[in-house]
Order: C-alpha cells, then structure tokens, then sequence
C-alpha cells in the first residue's frame, strides 16, 4: 500500500521502509515514533483500489520512526551593488528531521 500524507505543510508520497526527509520537527525525538493521521490519497501498487480523502481518509494512520535530525547543505546568498563596493554574503542552513516509514494502515 502506498499513501499521500501531509507532514509539516508538505505533502509525501510514502511507502514501508521509505526514508524521508523533511523539515525539522522540533515535537520529534531520535529513536522514538511519530503516528500521522493526515492521509490524504491511499492506493495500492497496482492501481486497483484508490481511497481518496476529503480532506483526510478516516482511520487511517502513518507511524514513522524519527532517524536523525540534522542539519541541510549551506546555501550562500550574495548581495552586490556595482562600482559602489557594496558586497554582503549570507550563509543559511535547514533543520531538517530524516524519518522512516514502518506502518501504514487504511
């Protein structure tokens, strides 16, 4: 069974055992679970049976496993004005938070 959930304001395609990486989830400890009960879209491989949510399916359930919270790669921004000798760079880097998906139920 494969689900479309909602984690953090952004929407996942998800699969058991899939690891996925989202934004940081400060709520979230390493090692424990998280249950996500927004599931918006449920089908199956081989597109037989679709479940869709308005919004969300009812009883359905995504338990994910909180793998790392980490930081993301830096990004560096540059700001320049020509012949004035203005130049400032900016550095900024994600929290984001890896989870692995154990069990889905619909």
């Amino acid at each position: 069974m494969k689900v479309i959930c909602e984690i953090a304001g952004k929407q996942y395609a998800l699969s058991e055992g899939k690891v996925v990486r989202t934004f940081h989830l400060k709520d979230a400890v390493e090692g424990e679970t998280v249950d996500v009960e927004s599931v918006l879209l449920a089908f199956d491989e081989e597109g037989n049976e679709v479940k869709v949510g308005r919004p969300y399916l009812e009883g359905a359930k995504v338990t994910l496993r909180v793998l790392e919270h980490t930081k993301g790669p830096k990004i560096r921004v540059m700001k320049f004005r020509p012949k004035k000798r203005y130049r400032r760079l900016y550095g900024h880097r994600d929290h984001i938070t890896y989870l692995k998906v154990e069990k889905i139920q619909v």
